[in-house]
């Protein structure tokens, strides 16, 4: 048992940083695929390629779904709805509207808000500098994001805010707080069938979102642009879901 503890303080940093890394990796193949396909769309199809790569691993984990507790559900299905479909959503919006470096820097603000919401939900205790340290963090972040933050008191647009910005600031709240249920999920199932049944919930999120916007149809889901590019478009959406998304 000693020896399972010392190996899982060894190499479970660097899992994490592993796992970081190649969940870095997306902005290079969302970016392009922001020029075939509809933001939205983008992550219709990376759940469907997500949950082809996990059906094995759902189907050899259906039989704990009878002992999954009520509040355990509540967590998933809020983690699958904000966080894996809601929040990539944004996510993908914010990097079509607004600068890459800048969507990425806004979204360091997550620990932050994972932090507090950890706190509210259980019970978590804060060092007793958390608020400085935290604000420092959020007006640094503001700064290094903003063309102009001299300018913000005038008005928004002045400073280089635009409509990314406000993307990717709600794409952190909604990671923030999905990264927070997310913990509460892994006491109650199993990581394996955590991340599938996650990502079943977050497909069945998007097309009802597909639904909504009348784009659950052929010339919504395959557009002309992916369809003058289809071996770019698979493999885009393939990288997407394995390197960034399936694996880390």
């Amino acid at each position: 048992m000693q020896n399972r503890k010392t190996r899982s303080a060894t190499y479970g940093p660097w899992l994490v940083g592993l796992g970081a890394a190649l969940w870095g990796t997306e902005s290079a193949w969302r970016i392009p695929l922001n020029e075939l396909f509809d933001a939205k769309v983008i992550v219709f199809w990376e759940h469907v390629f997500i949950l082809i790569m996990f059906l094995p691993i759902l189907i050899s984990r259906l039989d704990e779904i009878p002992r999954v507790r009520t509040r355990t559900w509540g967590f998933l299905i809020f983690s699958g709805f904000a966080g894996s479909a809601v929040g990539t959503a944004f996510f993908t919006l914010a990097l079509k509207y607004g600068n890459p470096t800048v969507v990425n820097v806004i979204l360091n603000i997550q620990p932050v808000i994972s932090t507090i919401g950890a706190f509210v939900l259980f019970g978590d205790r804060l060092a007793r500098r958390f608020f400085l340290y935290a604000g420092i963090a959020i007006v640094a972040g503001v700064f290094v994001s903003v063309a102009y933050p001299t300018q913000i008191g005038v008005s928004f647009e002045r400073a280089g805010l635009n409509v990314g910005t406000a993307y990717a600031l709600t794409c952190a709240l909604f990671w923030g707080l999905s990264t927070v249920a997310g913990r509460g999920v892994m006491v109650g199932m199993s990581l394996q069938l955590a991340s599938s049944l996650r990502i079943v919930i977050g497909l069945g999120c998007m097309t009802l979102i597909l639904l909504a916007y009348g784009k659950l149809k052929g010339a919504a889901l395959w557009p002309e642009a992916a369809q003058a590019h289809p071996i770019k478009a698979i493999v885009l959406l393939f990288f997407l879901a394995s390197i960034s998304g399936g694996i880390p």
